[in-house]
């Protein structure tokens, strides 16, 4: 998946560009693809980490390190398609003082079946009113957001306490702070899996610290008008209770009795949610029954909110979409 993904950067119709390849002290095999793709394209750079950092940790080292102008974050099971720097750099061409541009990004499982999901309707948004809209429809996606450089240093730098949530930090940080444009066009595929659903990170009780940070650093910007830092702070913390909701439940399906539990005790702790917490502890002792996992893993199933279209449908030509 990783020569996958460096392969739909190398392809994109906008040809000025570098792709950097940061290794996370993988261990496998990872510095022999990136030896092999920059033998066949100078525009691809590698740098290996010394031990593990941490994936959000990488991402951040990785930011930090951009000397373009523009720069885009791709994890290794995604993807680019074609058009997407050109048409967001398109978008800057028109409006210079853009702090972001963001395209459609399709959400896919392996086998091709497209999900559906909540995303800010395409347009042009104004700060801070844009950091709410962004909470009110659905965030972007950054694998389809090319930013401006310079923004990321002009909302204070990578904040190393929004952790797992860096890519929501950083998109409502520059939200509230830049105007930025949605372009209804697909720009990348998301792959969802179990891999990339970060079940052992969402275990993590360290993720709603995390998430909690984000909701007291939202809460103390006087930067922000009373009203909109209010309404923020609350669509914050509903998410959070959504969050923690979804997480019991994947514990218990997972079989992890313990984190389904923790769940359940930051909803009463954070939020004072007992209707929720009793619903997840209901789940937890579910997952304990024999055949409960089981059966918690076909309810999610036909829950999953598949649209009804294959990812074959929505990308011209179909090609190099196989894992």
């Amino acid at each position: 998946m990783l020569e996958r993904a460096v392969r739909s950067a190398l392809g994109q119709s906008h040809r000025d560009l570098e792709v950097w390849i940061y290794d996370n002290d993988s261990g496998d095999e990872t510095a022999e693809v990136a030896a092999r793709l920059a033998a066949l394209d100078p525009r691809v750079h590698y740098h290996a980490h010394a031990s593990n950092l941490g994936s959000f940790a990488n991402f951040r080292y990785a930011i930090e390190h951009v000397r373009t102008p523009f720069f885009s974050v791709l994890a290794d099971d995604d993807m680019l398609l074609p058009d997407f720097h050109r048409l967001a750099l398109e978008s800057f061409s028109e409006s210079p003082g853009l702090g972001m541009v963001g395209l459609d990004c399709l959400h896919s499982e392996l086998g091709g079946a497209l999900l559906r999901r909540s995303a800010i309707r395409p347009g042009a948004y104004a700060p801070p009113e844009g950091m709410l809209e962004m909470l009110r429809q659905g965030h972007l996606s950054w694998s389809s957001v090319l930013f401006r450089s310079e923004v990321i240093d002009l909302i204070g730098g990578i904040d190393a306490g929004a952790d797992l949530y860096l890519d929501l930090d950083v998109l409502l940080r520059v939200a509230a702070h830049f105007p930025f444009v949605v372009r209804p066009e697909p720009g990348a595929v998301f792959f969802y899996h179990e891999a990339a659903s970060g079940s052992s990170a969402s275990d993590d009780p360290g993720r709603w610290v995390a998430f909690g940070h984000l909701i007291d650093r939202t809460a103390a910007d006087s930067t922000l008008p009373p009203s909109l830092r209010q309404e923020a702070v609350g669509r914050l913390r509903t998410m959070l209770r959504a969050l923690l909701v979804k997480n019991g439940v994947g514990a218990a399906r997972r079989g992890n009795a313990a984190a389904a539990a923790t769940a359940a005790r930051e909803l009463r702790a954070r939020l004072g949610d007992l209707p929720g917490s009793s619903a997840v502890q209901l789940v937890a002792l579910a997952g304990r029954m024999p055949g409960g996992r089981t059966m918690l893993e076909r309810i999610a199933r036909g829950r999953r909110p598949y649209t009804g279209e294959r990812l074959i449908d929505r990308v011209p030509g179909g090609t190099g979409l196989s894992p």
